[in-house]
């Protein structure tokens, strides 16, 4: 019995340590992560919504919600975590929180499979310590209270990785089975998910089994996952590919390069400390000169891997290569061993591996957690206010944690909400990427809103992130028209974080109905190239 209750203790004290950690840094906030992180809470509700629905005809029911509820990740990113979400809501409800409690139980399937992997090449005190490592890492805890897809691809990456080390020691049918099933959900998840086809070839590489690729377990695991994911990229290159072409060649942020662009070689690299805190990236490059052992090679071949992928791409950020962390964890903790070995002090391995640990949860410790709140107050006023058209308008940069609440707040779904940058004018992530204007002059503006007649129109104000020419013509016209327009609420937003120091939300009502406004909705989508549209009395 103690044999094997021992790996389960060795797995769940980092697991509690980091539990403990989140509750001592966690601040109560809004879906608002690079604002990503409100469509994927609002597409787990969209899919919660469809199961409840049954509808007919998906294709036509997701286009009519989108337009309903225009702050959804479909096509944009994978459907498989939106699926668990969907489910996961249709059982523990639509809360943010239900949703970050979906996040957590992937920490631990990550953390799960982490454990398991490490446990095969080295020690369990070894595993046990670098899933402490892993845990704290700034950008693994970050993301971990996040409703982003960082963290479940991560788990089923790794899920997948485990499998295939274990079908290579092993030849397992079942792993074989379970490598490539957990690979297509990873490419499911999130398009990166394509960095596991890299690892899979160098691995083999080293271990020149290539022999493997013929067994039938295999051919028929590989079999399996095309099927899985060939049929949605190609969907999703025929609907949105000009975007996601966009992305690859010269990306869609301000720190964006060119695809193969010399400028992109040393930047993964030079985020390594920000993912993982100056302690550990100390420690992991000690790690790599102790480690360079046969039980070791799992770990090269993430880092080698993960680099790969992303270092070509034009779109640079350091939560892409989220991957090469365990990694880069396992390595931290070779390294305060070899390090205690080099200078004869074995005892000394735990003590500095102690300090690395206290060393890498520095940065989430000093830099409070991030929370934003505000925009369910204003949903819910405009949901209990909303009376006389079905029809609100809401224009600023979190547009959709303010859509979302409304469809919390608005069980019946009676509203619709409407985007002012899709109404008046459009961007492709950011004005740099792609802008447009549909409307430029006030009286054009004045029309566009007599047209469809909402009855409250929130905006950000000051304009947030981004100062857009439509934003300013939409405020400048609900300044200029008093005999139109009346400001009624003004909501702080509070926040700790500096973008929206002094922003509010401001509820302003439209005090001149259109009897006779109009029920067809169309509106112009820069990523798939032609617009979207519905009856919204159907």
């Amino acid at each position: 019995m103690k044999i094997r209750s021992s790996p389960l203790l060795f797995c769940a004290i980092p697991l509690l340590i980091a539990v403990v950690a989140h509750l001592c840094v966690d601040a109560s906030s809004e879906p608002f992560y690079n604002n990503d992180e409100t469509r994927h809470v609002m597409t787990g509700v969209f899919v919660r919504d469809a199961l409840a629905d049954c509808p007919a005809h998906p294709k036509d029911y997701a286009v009519r919600y989108y337009l309903q509820y225009p702050a959804l990740g479909l096509v944009v990113w994978p459907p498989f975590f939106y699926g668990v979400e969907g489910a996961w809501m249709s059982i523990f409800g639509t809360s943010f929180l239900a949703a970050r409690l979906l996040v957590a139980l992937f920490v631990l399937l990550a953390g799960f499979w982490f454990f398991s992997l490490v446990s095969r090449t080295h020690e369990p005190i070894t595993a046990s310590l670098s899933l402490l490592i892993l845990g704290l890492s700034p950008l693994v805890f970050q993301f971990s209270r996040q409703v982003m897809l960082e963290i479940p691809a991560l788990a089923l990456a790794l899920g997948a990785i485990f499998h295939f080390e274990r079908y290579l020691d092993e030849q397992r049918r079942r792993d074989a089975w379970f490598a490539c099933l957990l690979a297509a959900l990873t490419a499911l998840t999130r398009f990166d998910g394509g960095f596991l086809l890299p690892y899979f070839a160098i691995r083999l590489l080293m271990t020149r089994r290539w022999g493997l690729l013929k067994r039938g377990s295999v051919l028929g695991g590989v079999g399996i996952a095309l099927l899985l994911t060939v049929p949605y990229y190609v969907w999703t290159w025929l609907e949105y590919g000009s975007a996601i072409a966009k992305a690859v060649k010269s990306g869609t942020g301000a720190n964006s390069t060119s695809f193969l662009d010399s400028r992109n070689l040393l930047f993964y690299p030079s985020c390594v400390p920000e993912q993982i805190g100056w302690f550990a990236s100390i420690a992991a490059i000690l790690g790599m000169l102790f480690s360079l052992r046969r039980t070791s090679r799992p770990y090269f071949a993430m880092l080698v891997s993960t680099y790969l992928f992303f270092t070509p791409l034009a779109e640079l950020e350091a939560r892409h290569a989220i991957y090469w962390i365990p990694a880069l964890a396992v390595f931290a903790v070779l390294g305060c061993a070899g390090l205690a070995r080099m200078i004869h002090r074995r005892r000394l391995m735990l003590p500095l591996v102690f300090v690395v640990g206290i060393g890498t949860f520095f940065s989430p410790w000093r830099d409070p957690a991030f929370h934003v709140v505000g925009y369910e107050e204003a949903a819910a006023y405009v949901v209990e206010n909303n009376r006389e058209t079905p029809v609100c308008l809401v224009d600023g940069f979190l547009n959709g944690n303010f859509i979302y609440q409304v469809r919390r707040h608005d069980p019946d779904r009676r509203l619709w909400v409407l985007r002012g940058d899709k109404l008046f004018y459009s961007m492709l992530s950011d004005p740099r990427a792609a802008y447009a204007d549909w409307v430029k002059e006030e009286r054009d503006m004045l029309a566009a809103i007599e047209r469809f007649d909402p009855e409250l129109i929130v905006v950000e104000e000051p304009q947030l992130y981004f100062e857009l020419r439509g934003a300013t013509l939409l405020r400048q016209t609900l300044h200029d028209h008093p005999e139109r327009f009346r400001l009624e609420k003004t909501v702080p937003i509070r926040s700790n974080h500096i973008r929206f120091a002094g922003a509010r939300l401001e509820i302003w009502r439209n005090l001149v109905r259109n009897p006779n406004r109009s029920e067809n909705l169309q509106i112009e989508m820069l990523g798939l190239g032609r617009p979207l549209r519905t009856d919204m009395k159907k």
